[in-house]
């Protein structure tokens, strides 16, 4: 629906400052992030660390709980940003529902990080590296949804449009960094260690490596987003030029974790699963890499910031990355078929025609043509792969020691 509404518009800086479009935006992360992205991690976490940890899930009965709270969290937050957006205005109600979804969220992600801490501590000795990453991706999880509680409330009380551009211009790439390569990165890489085994004839983690890859994401992460945090409040541009340095750790620190997987191949010699892990992993490298590129493609476009191209940039990582790795679990996890995998073929032919229209509107109107099928085209292969895969009978847990 976004998509169209750009292909309507034919403009990204307008209506991407909008206050009514700022809320849909808004809306329409939270359900990703904070619907598909934790609960599924939560799911996952409760089914895969306690058997590859051999270890049992501590307070069981806090998982009703947890599912209710952050379920009830997900829908009141979308529903006051859309209630937001489509009113126009801030009411003393929506303020309410935004404050009770904020406390609902902090309380099940507090929960559930308790949960893996203890399971941690009881974790075999073997699966320290997984531990690391899962843990360290707990804690961004946690510092993620306390930050977004924080800055749903600023923008709640903006005392205008500007000041509402100005305010998510500033603190929301901050918290998208700790969402998607904080939370995201640890934690969803954490479970597919557990789940697909190399293919490169080495170790998929061994401790000393991974002891590095916590360091280099966790410093690429808090880099990335504190050095722009300072570079918008001081507007000295060196702390922008040192968030190179932050997706250099960001990019060595994802290709340590993931090149045991042999990401590079592709679809070649792979069942589905492992096919759809892959793909995510070359997404996941590619967003890195367009980050990278990001200053000398604005020099190249003569414009201090490309709205498309940073959409760009957030359709690979969320879509290409964390939807796709969330696709390669569930394919892990339960029977898959001929169908399911055609989807999964047309929702990133979808994507990829999607990230390219996106940075070609900078270029040519006749870009949004195409961005408007493109949308269409990957929601409905993804909502297809969803049909085709979750009503089936889950498998047993494969065995990858």
């Amino acid at each position: 629906m976004l998509t169209l509404r750009l292909v309507d518009a034919r403009t990204f800086t307008d209506i991407a400052d909008s206050q009514s479009f700022i809320a849909e935006i808004n809306a329409m992360a939270h359900a990703l992030i904070s619907g598909w992205m934790g609960l599924f991690l939560i799911a996952c976490s409760y089914r895969v660390l306690p058997q590859y940890w051999r270890t049992t899930l501590p307070a069981r009965s806090w998982c009703a709980p947890i599912l209710a709270l952050q379920s009830v969290g997900v829908l009141l937050r979308v529903a006051g940003e859309l209630a937001a957006a489509f009113s126009g205005e801030i009411t003393p109600l929506i303020k309410a529902v935004l404050a009770s979804a904020a406390c609902a969220e902090i309380t099940a992600i507090a929960a559930f990080t308790a949960q893996v801490m203890v399971m941690a501590h009881a974790r075999s000795p073997e699966s320290q590296a997984r531990a690391r990453l899962a843990v360290t991706g707990c804690w961004f999880f946690f510092a993620a949804t306390v930050f977004d509680a924080w800055h749903a409330w600023n923008t709640a009380h903006a005392s205008g449009p500007a000041e509402l551009v100005l305010v998510v211009s500033t603190w929301q790439p901050a918290l998208r960094n700790l969402q998607v390569h904080g939370a995201a990165i640890f934690l969803l890489l954490a479970l597919a260690l557990g789940l697909f085994p190399p293919v490169t004839g080495r170790p998929a983690l061994s401790s000393r490596r991974g002891w590095w890859v916590v360091v280099l994401l966790t410093a690429g992460v808090i880099g990335e987003a504190g050095f722009f945090l300072i570079y918008r409040l001081s507007h000295n541009h060196t702390f922008a030029a040192l968030m190179l340095l932050a997706w250099l750790m960001l990019l060595l620190g994802v290709g340590l974790v993931t090149s045991p997987w042999a990401w590079w191949r592709m679809w070649r010699g792979a069942d589905h699963p492992t096919a759809l892990l892959r793909i995510g992993c070359a997404w996941l490298i590619a967003s890195i890499a367009m980050y990278l590129a990001m200053r000398w493609y604005n020099v190249q476009l003569g414009r201090q910031f490309s709205h498309a191209y940073f959409a760009a940039i957030g359709q690979a990582v969320a879509l290409g990355f964390t939807v796709q790795v969330v696709m390669a679990l569930i394919a892990r996890l339960s029977p898959t078929s001929t169908w399911t995998r055609a989807a999964a073929i047309i929702f990133n032919t979808g994507l990829l025609v999607h990230v390219t229209a996106l940075i070609g509107t900078d270029w040519n109107d006749r870009w949004y043509e195409v961005l408007g099928v493109s949308g269409v085209v990957e929601g409905a292969a993804l909502a297809w792969w969803i049909v085709l895969s979750l009503p089936r009978t889950p498998r047993d847990l494969p065995t990858n020691s």
